[in-house]
Parts: C-alpha cells; structure tokens; sequence
C-alpha cells in the first residue's frame, strides 16, 4: 500500500496525516500516541500485536519509546 493511500485511508478515518509525517512516523523521527497506533491499525487492517510487533524491522515500539529515559 502507497503512502499516499494510507494517508488518504487515516484521513477517511479522522487522522489528517500528511505524507511527509507518515514518513517520518515510518522512519521513526516521530512518535505517534496509542489513539494514532490504534487508528493505523484499523486502516492497515492488522492487529495492534502485528502493527508494534514488527517483522524483523524497525517496529513502532522504539518510535514509541523514543524519548523515554526508562522502560
């Protein structure tokens, strides 16, 4: 799916998400809230397990806990 799609889906959904943040959301130069985790998953139609699991990439749970001075 092209960024452009997913970006259009998250807006149908109520997310006004640029392109240019969804790159960086994939690159992991933002971080995104559970409410925003939530929603992407919805629109990717995937389970929260499968969207922060990750696949052997880097997965949304170090966006997520970018920042963060302990776990």
């Amino acid at each position: 799916m092209s960024q452009e799609t997913i970006v259009a889906k998250c807006g149908a959904a109520g997310w006004d998400l640029s392109r240019g943040t969804f790159a960086k959301i994939e690159s992991g130069l933002r971080r995104v809230n559970d409410a925003e985790v939530v929603l992407l998953a919805k629109v990717l139609r995937c389970s929260l397990e499968e969207l922060i699991g990750g696949h052997g990439n880097k997965s949304i749970v170090s966006v997520l806990r970018q920042g963060r001075e302990s776990d």
